[in-house]
């Protein structure tokens, strides 16, 4: 059947479209190179800005009034997707092409490398069992890309790259399906992708660390938008595809046995306002079933293999006090978490509003609605919402995170924002009533948000990329680790054995250095993990003990023995006569390279290598201070 003539010149005009939006993308993605080089002159910040600022406003003008006129919508998905896909390249080219993730993220590639080899579930080949990792099913994953390549890296970026344009695609599915035509379907998907574009902390920690964060953040999203949709009994495949993802949740994170819970009240919470307690229990009773399930199959395996009920990063990182983990992680890691954060905190307000007045609603109404659009109308945002606050609420249990740009709550960033731009289609719908020009309506909706995200968020896409920022900061320390392991390999490789070694910094290090690594933070050490305490003080860094440490003992420690510069990492045991008793500082050198580096050495270790003189290849000598 021959082509209209009106169809040719819709195909025509979507093609233009296309290509002109894809050079758009790129006119930003290239242009930031100059600004840097323009921002960096003296004098000249400001006019960068006012540069940046223009560039912005009239992208975002483009992508509004290109994307309606975009008819196919599988044509706008690849160009929503590209946008995402260039803001990956845009940051792993601003914080240096990082391509071996953060410290922790070698932890899970050496025990994926060692489960792949057939040593078992364990941090040195040959010692003991431990779940030193958040995520069981992440190694599984790793470990099956070690069936691919010996350095699967690209291979995870390629993975969590995906994961994030799954995760993208899915809230704006469900987005569109909240809006009531065509112009208000195109807008808001560009809403929301251009929103998850201008965060340079969510796009990296989806992808860049090589962390599980990408995986845990899309199952969320799934979990979410399925229990949103659930309606009643008769809805057995979607029931049937929660209770499937809260498994894979459970194996996924250890918060999973609070998140899953959570989820299975707001089904039932939901289901017995709608439609009664006896078809709530009916929809809740197979997930329920499955989950309790999961639990205890879990539990009982970490005990037959692990020999504890929780991972050792639980034990290692968490204070027994709830109310020292409540409070501390208050002050030290939510209210750090909003502050200088536009639209995080654009986001906490909506979401805190409309669940406060849900609850207010619900209790005048004696939590029973009246069928219908209405009550879906209104049950749809505040379920959300309250999923997205027990979000917030939850890593506050476990004293916060370490993490920099706060990994925890980068993957509840698209709920918050959905959350958020729900409520907003009304404003939306209000503008384009009196604008009348509904892509000038949906220019002035974005352009204002952005800008002063821009311009007031402590991260953005101007200074992600400096040396001292945390994220890159994270990818220098697993960078170093690999360095050091390499280097401690080659001046030991001619010893009769390769010393254990004591670190604070447990990723790089291993993945390069063969032999025993004893994680001086625990995380990998169950003695150390395990060991009596508190655990207040150092958020997540506080189970080194020193009683433990002499007990282990490592022959060589990465940290400086110097009386006058203490440790503070570990407790300034540099002071502690035992240690100057048992190691003394001395520094290595490889004899014909230029691998040097100071450590403290077991003093047994030092007088081994001392009368094997030449034979052991290393030059030994005082530190300098």
């Amino acid at each position: 059947m021959p082509l209209t003539r009106r169809r040719i010149t819709q195909n025509l005009d979507s093609a233009f479209i296309f290509v002109s939006l894809l050079l758009v993308v790129g006119l930003v993605i290239w242009s930031d190179g100059p600004l840097a080089a323009v921002r960096q002159a003296r004098f000249t910040p400001l006019v960068a800005d006012a540069i940046q600022t223009v560039e912005t406003v009239l992208a975002i003008a483009y992508a509004v009034f290109s994307l309606r006129r975009l008819h196919q919508t599988w044509l706008r998905r690849i160009v929503l997707a590209l946008a995402v896909l260039s803001m990956v390249y845009l940051a792993f080219e601003k914080l240096g092409r990082p391509l071996i993730g953060v410290d922790d993220a070698n932890i899970f590639l050496v025990y994926a490398r060692n489960l792949r080899q057939g040593y078992g579930f364990v941090y040195n080949v040959g010692g003991e069992r431990v779940e030193g990792v958040s995520s069981l099913l992440w190694v599984a994953l790793l470990s099956l890309a070690y069936f691919v390549s010996a350095n699967p890296e690209p291979i995870i970026l390629v993975v969590n790259i995906g994961l994030l344009l799954a995760t993208t695609l899915l809230v704006v599915d469900f987005l569109v399906r909240q809006s009531e035509n065509a112009v208000e379907k195109a807008l808001i998907a560009t809403v929301y992708v251009v929103f998850v574009c201008i965060s340079p902390e969510y796009v990296t920690w989806m992808t860049l660390p090589l962390m599980e964060t990408g995986l845990w953040s899309l199952l969320l999203v799934s979990a979410t938008l399925i229990l949103l949709r659930i309606e009643g009994p008769s809805d057995s495949r979607d029931i049937a595809l929660f209770s499937v993802i809260s498994v894979l949740l459970l194996l996924t994170r250890p918060e999973a046995m609070l998140w899953v819970f959570v989820f299975i009240f707001g089904l039932f919470a939901r289901a017995w306002i709608v439609a009664g307690t006896r078809n709530a229990a009916r929809i809740v009773s197979v997930p329920l079933a499955v989950c309790v399930t999961t639990i205890a199959g879990l539990t009982g395996f970490r005990f037959a293999y692990f020999k504890y009920p929780l991972p050792n990063t639980y034990y290692a990182k968490v204070a027994p006090s709830l109310k020292y983990n409540i409070s501390t992680s208050f002050y030290s890691y939510f209210l750090r978490f909003t502050e200088s954060r536009f639209l995080v905190e654009l986001a906490i307000l909506s979401v805190t509003f409309i669940f406060a007045v849900g609850v207010i609603h619900l209790i005048r109404s004696r939590f029973r609605l009246p069928p219908g659009k209405e009550a879906e109308g209104f049950l749809l945002p505040f379920m959300l919402s309250g999923i997205c606050i027990a979000g917030l609420v939850i890593p506050l249990l476990s004293g916060g995170d370490y993490f920099a740009s706060f990994r925890q709550y980068q993957p509840i960033f698209p709920l918050l924002l959905a959350a958020t731009l729900i409520p907003a289609l009304s404003l939306l719908r209000w503008l384009c009533v009196q604008v009348t020009n509904q892509t000038l309506a949906g220019i002035l909706f974005l352009v204002i948000p952005v800008v002063a995200f821009c311009f007031t968020d402590s991260v953005n896409w101007q200074n992600v990329g400096l040396d001292a920022t945390s994220l890159r900061v994270g990818f220098g320390v697993a960078d170093e680790g690999r360095q050091i392991g390499r280097s401690l390999q080659e001046l030991f490789g001619e010893y009769d054995h390769l010393p254990s070694v004591g670190v604070i910094a447990a990723g790089g290090i291993k993945y390069t250095y063969p032999g025993e690594v004893i994680d001086l933070f625990g995380l990998n050490n169950t003695r150390m993990g395990h060991s009596p305490g508190s655990r207040e003080g150092l958020r997540s860094h506080t189970a080194f003990n020193s009683d433990v440490f002499f007990e282990l003992s490592p022959e060589v420690v990465l940290t400086t023995c110097s009386p006058n510069a203490p440790d503070y990492w570990l407790g300034a045991i540099q002071l502690d006569r035992r240690f100057q008793q048992l190691y003394a500082c001395v520094s290595l050198q490889k004899r014909g390279t230029s691998t040097h580096m100071s450590v403290a050495m077991r003093k047994d270790l030092l007088a081994s290598l001392q009368e094997r003189g030449q034979e052991a290849g290393i030059t030994l000598s005082a530190p300098q201070e």
